[in-house]
């Protein structure tokens, strides 16, 4: 996450290096949350590590301006979106 940070920095600034640690520390951020959203039991946890890891590379994509940044971080949050009201409806059934 520091090195995500630095990155975005660097690149505010426009310093050299900037590219590669917005590369490193988004990659790291993305497979991080995949693993740990990935390993929990349910399709909630599933989804919500994909659309966790689409958001880390949407970023990624939009910062670089690299194509199709923008669908990438459309579709992460449509995922967020239908994790969230997935999670609503099961905490309201539960009460």
């Amino acid at each position: 996450m520091v090195v995500a940070l630095a990155g975005f920095l660097f690149k505010l600034m426009h310093w050299p290096g900037a590219n590669i640690m917005l590369i490193c520390g988004l990659a790291t951020v993305g497979i991080t949350a995949a693993i740990r959203l990935g390993s929990e039991e349910g399709v909630t946890s599933k989804i919500s590590a994909i659309a966790a890891f689409l958001l880390a590379v949407g970023v990624l994509f939009k910062m670089l301006h690299w194509q199709y940044g923008q669908e990438i971080l459309l579709v992460a949050l449509a995922l967020g979106f239908i994790v969230l009201v997935i999670y609503t409806v099961k905490r309201d059934s539960n009460q």
